[in-house]
């Protein structure tokens, strides 16, 4: 068959493969719908095989690694985010599915409760700017706003003020971003759900990061990759962010947009081009290694299929963008399959890079031109 790239680009093809009934609210679209994926080439960057222009990245490396983190959860015994699960339910006990949530909620809260005193297991992050150190590398850490103005019960709900622990030592959560920051990491915007269609909700909370760390960010992940490729773009780019790295898939790993490059979003509604750039989203821990969901491999299957798609972008010069939960180091395995990804990707000769170190460079570089230029109809086979 044939595939128009543009028509991928700028997320058409995607939205006529969706259910009739399937709005933005329902959330990340499952790979099953997927082109790519019904064509057996998920794991292919297909679009990158015939670029006109193949990427050169700094120190003739061979492909970039981009790597991410979503700040989830500061604390495993938090009590703030089961309160407002436990509010948000009580607000909406007429729907069913609340119900469930608020049982859920009330003994999340309990157990944390009974446990705060006790020594922290997610209190160690730390440990991932040790290891990237180790590679010479900065990922980018994005961190969920203080306050939301459209509720929704999977906001993460800690506070900036909240203590923790950082290489041992007590501090808020203001204090570690500053401290992340300082270290030349990059913080971003983990934006919520509920802002994927409001400027004025994204720039709110866009704000409240930049107020933490004392300057204007320039990156974005949204909550859950909630994101609608029709509005939120505009969204994003309407609030001054410059690059965003959602679109990927929560239960699968792989080339959601058939690419590995970075390429300009789109508004649909103008025709025109967006300054915002997407540097996409190609593997996420809870995708290959959470169990009885998703792939739920072991960890040495796991570290097979990232070698896998390291591998394929190798092939084409394009970027591999990981995405590892802070939270996720108090499971070994999970943090040793990250450090083995890491490990191969600088055996393969990779350019390491936090989404805005990405971004700036391909901005810089004015890499993207080979999607002007080649535009024509790709056929791929099953």
């Amino acid at each position: 068959m044939n595939i128009d790239r543009f028509s991928v680009l700028n997320g058409s093809v995607e939205q006529k493969l969706m259910p009739e009934n399937r709005s933005a609210e329902n959330g990340t679209p499952d790979f099953g719908f997927n082109l790519f994926n019904k064509l057996g080439k998920l794991y292919t960057p297909v679009l990158d095989k015939d670029a006109m222009v193949k990427p050169n990245w700094p120190d003739g490396k061979k492909f970039a690694l981009c790597l991410t983190h979503d700040v989830d959860s500061v604390s495993q015994y938090a009590l703030r985010r089961p309160w407002n699960s436990i509010v948000l339910a009580l607000k909406n006990l007429g729907k069913p599915e609340y119900k469930k949530r608020l049982i859920n909620n009330c003994y999340h809260y309990l157990n944390n409760f009974a446990h705060r005193l006790t020594s922290d297991p997610y209190h160690h992050f730390e440990k991932w700017l040790d290891l990237e150190s180790q590679f010479d590398a900065h990922s980018t850490f994005f961190f969920f706003p203080e306050k939301t103005g459209k509720k929704h019960f999977a906001d993460c709900g800690y506070s900036y003020n909240e203590n923790i622990k950082f290489a041992g030592q007590k501090c808020s959560v203001k204090e570690l971003m500053q401290e992340i920051d300082r270290r030349g990491w990059e913080i971003g915007l983990h934006a919520s759900c509920r802002s994927f269609d409001d400027v004025d909700e994204m720039k709110f909370q866009k704000e409240q990061v930049e107020k933490a760390i004392g300057y204007e960010i320039k990156s974005v992940r949204q909550h859950c990759l909630y994101m609608d490729i029709k509005s939120t773009p505009v969204v994003q780019n309407a609030a001054g962010l410059k690059y965003d790295s959602s679109l990927g898939f929560n239960s699968n790993i792989g080339f959601r947009f058939g690419t590995s490059y970075p390429w300009h979003l789109y508004d649909s509604d103008k025709e025109k081009q967006l300054e915002i750039l997407e540097i996409p989203l190609a593997i996420m821990d809870c995708a290959l290694l959470s169990p009885n969901r998703c792939l739920a491999l072991d960890k040495a299957t796991a570290v097979e299929y990232c070698k896998l798609i390291i591998d394929e972008v190798e092939k084409v010069k394009g970027v591999v963008t990981l995405l590892w939960h802070p939270e996720y180091v108090s499971r070994e395995s999970w943090f040793l399959v990250y450090k083995e990804a890491l490990r191969y990707a600088k055996q393969k000769n990779a350019w390491f890079g936090s989404v805005g170190e990405i971004g700036d460079y391909w901005n810089g570089a004015g890499i993207d031109t080979y999607v002007e230029n080649n535009t024509k109809a790709l056929e791929v086979s099953r």
